[in-house]
C-alpha cells in the first residue's frame, strides 16, 4: 500500500501541475488569438473608412468640376430662375438633364442619380424621373448641403435604398446667393 501511496502522491504531484499549466496555456492562447482577433478587425475599419473616404472625395470631386463648368453652373441657375412652363425652360432643362447623364456615363455609372432641388427641398430635375417633384426639405442630405458641401451614408429615404453614398452642395448664382442645391446619388 505505500507502493501505492507513493504512486498516487507522485501522480498527483506531477499531473496537477501539468493539467494547471496546460489550461493556463490554453486561457493565454485563447487571449493572444483574441487580441489578434481584434488587431485585424481594427485594421479592416481602418482600410474601409480610407475605401469610403476615397469614394466620398471622389464624389465631391465630380460635384466641383460640375459646379465649375461654368457653362453647367449657369445653366443650373436657369433652371431655378425661370418659369417653369415656359419654352426655353424645358428646353433647358433637357439640356442640364442631358449633361447631368452624360456625366453619370463619364463616370462609369458610378452614380445612380444626379438632382437638383430648389429652395423647399423639391427635386426639379432628376437622372432618374420617378423622383421629379419629390419634396426632401426634412432630409438632413438636403438642410446640410444648403449650408455646405455635404455627404453621408445614412439616408432615411426609402427610395434611396439602406445604403447609399450622397454627396450635396448649394449651387449659388453670380451674386454669391444660394438658389438650390445638387446632389449626387450612389450605391
Amino acid at each position: 500500500t505505500l507502493t501505492a501511496r507513493l504512486t498516487t502522491s507522485f501522480f498527483l504531484l506531477v499531473m496537477i501541475p501539468t493539467v494547471i499549466t496546460v489550461i493556463i496555456a490554453a486561457f493565454q492562447s485563447y487571449a493572444r488569438d483574441t487580441k489578434n482577433i481584434y488587431l485585424i478587425l481594427d485594421s479592416t475599419t481602418v482600410v474601409k473608412e480610407q475605401q469610403i473616404g476615397q469614394i466620398v472625395n471622389g464624389m465631391f470631386q465630380d460635384l466641383g468640376f460640375m459646379l465649375r463648368d461654368p457653362v453647367a453652373k449657369q445653366r443650373f441657375e436657369f433652371v431655378f430662375d425661370s418659369k417653369p412652363n415656359a419654352a426655353i425652360s424645358k428646353i433647358n432643362k433637357s439640356i442640364v438633364l442631358g449633361y447631368l447623364n452624360n456625366i453619370i456615363q463619364q463616370t462609369n455609372n458610378k452614380y445612380e442619380e444626379a438632382m437638383l432641388l430648389d429652395l423647399a427641398g423639391n427635386v426639379v430635375l432628376s437622372t432618374n424621373p420617378e423622383n421629379i417633384g419629390r419634396n426632401y426639405e426634412n432630409k438632413t442630405f438636403f438642410r446640410q448641403g444648403l449650408l455646405k458641401p455635404f455627404s453621408t451614408t445614412e439616408t432615411d429615404v426609402s427610395e434611396f435604398g439602406p445604403k447609399a453614398f450622397l454627396v450635396s452642395e448649394s449651387i449659388k448664382n453670380t451674386s454669391g446667393k444660394t438658389v438650390g442645391i445638387i446632389t449626387l446619388r450612389s450605391k
